[in-house]
């Protein structure tokens, strides 16, 4: 799996649908939104992963979220538990979720509000597929961050690259993230 293939399920008709109905956006806007931000998650995830606890805690989740049934994209994401996926992106992008969310927002013409709803319903399918790829290639800690950065491939995000790496820089220089000393829970760093 690479990311093209990735995108091909998470922008399935089937989720673009459900995704749709749940947001309020127009189909189009949703793909839109989730071709720039599917590639910002995996980013962000694989920052994550850069740290020994970071990969053990998305180790957790992955493997957690990889038990779901995503065989009918469309019924599981009209049943998606959007607090949850609030709480994945809270994680992945840290006290940066709100900037990023409204500089998608400011790419996308959507609202910060729509940007929200559609990542949080993305956010576990996500998860689920990820996790599906790290079960069935047996990877462990140490290669999880090769492991999103093969799906990332050489993909750019169309000047989003900026967006994330703000959200993700060292402003403080002590080698990390500044959002991973402010995240806790589930990717807790």
């Amino acid at each position: 799996m690479d990311l093209s293939s990735l995108l091909s399920t998470v922008i399935s008709p089937d989720s673009i649908n459900a995704i749709s109905k749940n947001s309020g956006a127009k189909p189009s806007q949703v793909s839109d939104l989730l071709s720039k931000a599917v590639p910002l998650l995996l980013k962000g995830m694989q920052q994550n992963a850069s740290t020994e606890h970071g990969a053990s805690s998305l180790a957790q989740a992955l493997d957690q979220h990889a038990a779901s049934n995503t065989s009918n994209i469309g019924s599981y994401l009209s049943n998606i538990d959007l607090s949850d996926g609030a709480k994945i992106l809270g994680h992945i992008f840290g006290g940066n979720n709100s900037k990023v969310q409204s500089g998608l927002a400011q790419k996308t013409g959507l609202s910060a509000g729509q940007v929200g709803s559609i990542l949080s319903s993305v956010a576990p399918l996500l998860l689920s597929l990820v996790g599906s790829k790290k079960q069935s290639s047996n990877t462990g800690l140490g290669g999880l961050g090769g492991l999103l950065g093969g799906l990332l491939g050489s993909q750019s995000s169309g000047g989003l690259d900026s967006l994330l790496s703000s959200a993700l820089a060292d402003k403080d220089g002590d080698g990390k993230p500044d959002i991973l000393g402010k995240v806790g829970g589930l990717f807790g760093f």
